[in-house]
């Protein structure tokens, strides 16, 4: 991951708090990764939605065993799909309350499985994706990351080679 921000950030106020980590930082992008523990989604799914909803946050869900999935805008679900998606296959939407069922059982794990996205009042609000889909996204920030770390070095030796003459 990256070094830690002291950053404030938005969250869901009932659930457990970790150190927010830098993600991705461009000239103008900070990402801020809060972590959620899977059994307090159901009961905090509402200031999910909230927190992530046209944010630069990501909100990744853990359990026992580590990491399984993500919370991500819509934003990142469209870079994702537009770099490693089946631009033919659409994923699944579900409402509030078909995932906080579906979050509560059993098989909560299993709605990272796949992409998603999240219906707030029949409109789009943000998508659930799978673990990889987190890495994946980490990578595409590092990568923007460096570009924009070369572009500013570039400007900067152009500078002092142009105040040099």
């Amino acid at each position: 991951m990256g070094r830690q921000v002291s950053r404030a950030t938005a969250r869901p106020p009932a659930a457990p708090r970790e150190s927010p980590q830098r993600v991705g930082q461009g000239a103008a992008t900070i990402r801020v990764v809060e972590r959620i523990d899977l059994r307090e989604v159901p009961r905090n799914l509402a200031d999910i939605v909230h927190l992530v909803h046209g944010s630069k946050a990501r909100l990744v869900v853990h359990d026992a065993n580590g990491p399984i999935g993500s919370f991500v805008s819509l934003a990142d679900l469209e870079l994702l799909e537009h770099v490693a998606g089946d631009p033919k296959r659409l994923p699944a939407r579900r409402d509030l309350a078909d995932l906080r069922k579906a979050l509560g059982g059993a098989h909560a794990r299993d709605a990272f499985a796949q992409r998603g996205i999240l219906l707030r009042d029949g409109e789009e609000a943000i998508a659930l994706v799978p673990l990889a889909d987190v890495e994946a996204l980490e990578g595409i920030d590092t990568q923007l990351d460096l570009e924009v770390a070369r572009r500013m070095l570039e400007d900067a030796l152009r500078e002092r080679d142009g105040e040099g003459d």
